[in-house]
């Protein structure tokens, strides 16, 4: 009941792929899509929403973690798959796999962390801005590369 989107997530992040316009970056496509999160679900906040509670029941209850994570990594296989289909590779090619895994994992980790964060009672406006501005950290990390990243 608690992951009761989980289809239309996993669909979400394909349509990333598939329908974006010719010269937009997979890099760019999963930074505007978590922005936007951010963005809506800092509006229903500021309209006095709380939904982010159903995150204090997956924090509370290891069976719903791993479940959480089992769905993050389905998620980021389907988009390794979709990718692979784009390109002309093999559906396993590690290549595709990699990048799908490191974009999911971007926008995975900044929706749990902001919403870890929510449910330990942090400001809400502070952790919808700086969601987004790590979000954009990271994926410029992604866009540029990782070579020259040193962690201040």
């Amino acid at each position: 009941m608690l992951f009761d989107r989980d289809e239309e997530i996993g669909a979400a992040l394909l349509a990333l792929v598939r329908g974006r316009p010719d010269g937009h970056s997979l890099v760019a496509a999963f930074r505007g899509h978590t922005r936007a999160f951010w963005e809506r679900f800092g509006r229903i906040l500021e309209g006095g929403g709380n939904t982010h509670g159903f995150w204090e029941i997956v924090e509370a209850n290891p069976g719903l973690r791993d479940y959480a994570e089992t769905s993050f990594a389905r998620h980021a296989m389907s988009v390794g798959q979709e990718l692979a289909r784009e390109w002309g590779r093999p559906p396993d090619d590690p290549i595709c796999h990699a990048l799908a895994r490191a974009l999911c994992g971007v926008n995975v980790t900044i929706l749990t962390s902001g919403l870890g964060r929510l449910t330990a009672g942090e400001d809400q406006a502070t952790v919808v801005t700086d969601m987004i501005e790590q979000a954009d950290h990271a994926y410029d990390l992604l866009e540029q590369g990782l070579a020259g990243y040193v962690p201040a």
